[in-house]
């Protein structure tokens, strides 16, 4: 488990690591069109270029439809900062800023967001910006709010064995789960029964189980889950594609087709909109790669993708 957190961190923060190149002079036009790169010529593989800026994880305030939080990073500085934003007005607030927020920083019904200040560590920080809290002592990572905004989820590794934990607002645990049942990287159903996991798997919260959800698919490593407002169907993307699974009758379809242009992850869902963090590439030569952070909004069934015009 601690290897699979370790790979997803690498992919989300890739852009940002040391092997990336900034060049100002460079800004390529990212194609829309889906492109699959052939392999490098060269033994050290491609080399990667960025833009000053990235915008990464989304995620919906589930009061507002309006208002999203994402984490804007920085390339120069190699730090970032967690910022709300209104999708009408286009006012900004940044409510965080700090040399490292990592994962997917979660916004819950009563105020409150949830995230990690890459100490592995869960925190709470209020929708304003006031009242940063660290909540665990022990480590978590991945916390969720419950749809209902009265307890939290999270997991973490002590020693060789992964728990769930569940909290209230305080910090103060209430159960715990063990390994299968563990909320890596997960999302909570809107009805408050389930917790998907990046397994293409759900706990079901009432019998403390993990199920298996079935697909024909044979997908790759699945990096990202959502749901729908239906409780029945869970979003996930992986490196071939963004997906839609019916829990029900186990019934898959492709949302969006990934290559290696572009792939998706992190969705946020509101009454079946989606925002969700895409890493748009384009090849600029033989052996240099143009890589940016966007963030995209589009329909549950993945019309009208539009790209964010973000500061």
């Amino acid at each position: 488990m601690q290897t699979k957190w370790k790979i997803v961190l690498f992919f989300f923060f890739a852009i940002l690591l040391t092997n990336c190149k900034k060049d100002a002079a460079i800004h390529p036009k990212v194609e829309d069109e889906c492109i699959n790169f052939p392999p490098s010529s060269s033994p050290l593989g491609y080399q990667y270029q960025q833009p000053e800026i990235t915008y990464n994880a989304p995620c919906f305030n589930p009061n507002n439809p309006n208002e999203i939080i994402f984490v804007r990073g920085y390339y120069s500085t190699q730090s970032n900062e967690l910022v709300k934003y209104n999708l009408i007005t286009k006012n900004e607030t940044v409510l965080l800023s700090s040399t490292q927020i990592w994962g997917h920083p979660n916004w819950g019904i009563n105020g409150w967001i949830l995230l990690n200040k890459g100490d592995n560590q869960v925190w709470k920080i209020k929708d304003n910006g006031d009242s940063l809290t660290q909540l665990t002592t022990q480590f978590g990572i991945d916390a969720i709010w419950s749809p209902n905004g009265n307890e939290f989820a999270y997991w973490v590794q002590i020693g060789s064995v992964d728990y769930t934990f569940f909290s209230d607002i305080n910090g103060n645990v209430l159960d715990t789960l063990l390994y299968p049942n563990i909320a890596y990287q997960a999302a909570w159903s809107p009805d408050g029964s389930k917790i998907a996991t990046l397994g293409l798997s759900y706990i079901n919260l009432n019998t403390k189980q993990t199920i298996s959800v079935h697909t024909s698919l044979n997908p790759p490593y699945i990096n990202s889950v959502g749901w729908l407002s239906d409780s029945e169907t869970i979003i996930w993307s992986s490196n071939d594609g963004f997906y839609k699974t019916n829990i029900n009758t186990n019934t898959t379809t492709r949302i969006k087709t990934a290559c290696s242009s572009k792939k998706y992850i992190r969705p946020t869902v509101f009454n079946n909109k989606i925002i969700i963090q895409r890493f748009d590439s384009k090849l600029i030569s033989e052996n240099i790669i143009w890589t940016e952070n966007n963030l995209y909004m589009m329909d549950a069934d993945g019309n009208n993708e539009t790209k964010l015009t973000l500061p």
